[in-house]
């Protein structure tokens, strides 16, 4: 994930500092789409409020995005 950041920055774009990696990810999903790892399932969820947090602050947010939020 390292190198993504850093091409990214090549790019002259910004990564939110979260980051959250789903080692056999077959496994980590129940069939209903899941995830069966609490802890992970947590993380994912900050990850997304990070995302959406940061999104606002930069710039204009739809009304989707801060439903989602």
């Amino acid at each position: 994930m390292n190198d993504l950041r850093t091409v990214m920055g090549w790019m002259h774009t910004w990564a939110i500092p979260e980051q959250v990696a789903i080692g056999q990810s077959w496994r980590a999903f129940d069939l209903d789409g899941n995830l069966l790892d609490d802890h992970l399932a947590k993380r994912l969820d900050a990850f997304d409020h990070s995302l959406v947090d940061n999104r606002q602050k930069l710039g204009r947010v739809s009304q989707w995005e801060r439903a989602a939020a």
